[in-house]
C-alpha cells in the first residue's frame, strides 16, 4: 500500500484500479452466481478511498455489458474492420455505455479531479480490458473524456516501471521513426493496401522532420533496427490481433524481405531495447489483446515493457478513410 501510494504521488495523478469478483454459492440446491467490482481509488495526495459495486441489479454479466457496447463488427477491409451499425444499435450502445458509467465511474466521480488537464489512470481487469474508458457517458451524454484526461496501463508495476523508464533514456537519442502502408501482399495474408495510412505517414514525418517509411522500404528488418534508434515511433498499419493472432502473436503487418516475414510481433518486441518516449500504434485492435487475471498481454503492453512509458493503441478496427 505504501509502495501504490508512492507511484500516485509521482505521477501526480489519481489511480483507479478495478477488480471483479465472481462468487458462486448454492440456494435452495440450485448453483448461483454473485458479481462485485471494487475499485479502489488514489488520490496523489496518497489518500486511498474504497467502493464495491455488487451487480445482481444488471439484466447480464458485465463481460456482456462490455461486448455489448463495442461497436459491431462485419466485413473485413482496409486498416481493419468496416463498422456496420443501425440507428438501434447505436441508441442501445449509448444506454450501456451510460449503464457502464454508473457501474464503473458515478461510485467514485466526487473524488475524481475537477481540473480536465489532471491526469486519471485507470487500471482496468479482466473484461475491462477491452473498454475504452473515455466513450463512457454520463445520463447528461457527457463523455468522460471530456471531463478528466485518461489514461490505462496493465498493472500498477508497469506504472511504477513506466516510471523509471523515463529517468534513464539516453539524451543522443532523437530520431523520429514513422511508417505508414507496408507492401504486405508477400504476407499471403489478404490484406489490402493502406492509402490513408500512407497520407498519414507523410504528415506525420513533415511534422517531425523525417522521412516516412512506405511500401517496400518498410521491411521488419529496417524497423526493428531503427526502433531502439528513435525518441518518437508511428506505425500505421495493419494491426492482427484476432482469434488467430492472440497475446506474444499479436503482431503488425510490415513490408517482408529475405531476412525476416514480415510480421513484428509482440514477443519480438519484448526482445527490443526501446529508448522512445512515445510510440503510436495507429494500427486495428492495437491495445487489446489475450486477458489474463491480472493484465493484458499484446502489442500495446509489450511496447510498454520493452520500455515506452507513453503507448497511443486502438481498442477496435476501422476502415483505412477513417
Amino acid at each position: 500500500i505504501k509502495a501504490i501510494k508512492k507511484i500516485a504521488q509521482q505521477q501526480q495523478a489519481h489511480i483507479v484500479e478495478y477488480s471483479i469478483i465472481d462468487i458462486q454459492f448454492t440456494m435452495g440446491g440450485k448453483k448461483q452466481q454473485l458479481q462485485k467490482v471494487y475499485i479502489w481509488l488514489i488520490k496523489p495526495t496518497g489518500e486511498v478511498k474504497f467502493k464495491q459495486v455488487n451487480l445482481k441489479s444488471i439484466d447480464k454479466s458485465l463481460q456482456k455489458l462490455i461486448i455489448s457496447s463495442r461497436p459491431s463488427i462485419e466485413i473485413n477491409k482496409g486498416r481493419g474492420i468496416i463498422v456496420v451499425a443501425e440507428m438501434k444499435e447505436i441508441v442501445n450502445r449509448k444506454q450501456y455505455s451510460q449503464q457502464l458509467h454508473k457501474i464503473l465511474i458515478e461510485p467514485i466521480a466526487k473524488f475524481l479531479p475537477v481540473n480536465p488537464n489532471e491526469q486519471v489512470i485507470f487500471i482496468p481487469h479482466k473484461s475491462l480490458f477491452l473498454l475504452p474508458f473515455s466513450s463512457l457517458q454520463d445520463k447528461n451524454d457527457k463523455h468522460l473524456i471530456e471531463k478528466h484526461t485518461i489514461l490505462t496501463v496493465p498493472s500498477i508495476q508497469v506504472l511504477d516501471f513506466t516510471h523509471k523508464q523515463r529517468d534513464i533514456f539516453p539524451s543522443n537519442v532523437q530520431d523520429a521513426l514513422v511508417i505508414g502502408n507496408p507492401n504486405t501482399s508477400k504476407l499471403k495474408l489478404n490484406l489490402e493496401p493502406l492509402p490513408v495510412a500512407e497520407e498519414e505517414a507523410e504528415v506525420v514525418a513533415s511534422l517531425l522532420n523525417t522521412k516516412a517509411l512506405t511500401k517496400d522500404t518498410a521491411t521488419e528488418t529496417v524497423i526493428k533496427a531503427k526502433l531502439p534508434q528513435s525518441r518518437v515511433i508511428h506505425l500505421a498499419t495493419h494491426g492482427l490481433s484476432n482469434n488467430n493472432f492472440r497475446g506474444l502473436e499479436s503482431s503488425l503487418a510490415l513490408a517482408a524481405s529475405p531476412e525476416d516475414n514480415g510480421l513484428l510481433t509482440a514477443e519480438e518486441i519484448l526482445d527490443i531495447k526501446l529508448n522512445a518516449d512515445l510510440v503510436v500504434l495507429s494500427a486495428s485492435d492495437s491495445g487489446i489483446g489475450q486477458i489474463t487475471s491480472d493484465s493484458v498481454i499484446g502489442l500495446s503492453s509489450s511496447f510498454l515493457i520493452a520500455g515506452t512509458p507513453s503507448v497511443v493503441a486502438s481498442l477496435w478496427a476501422v476502415e483505412d478513410k477513417h
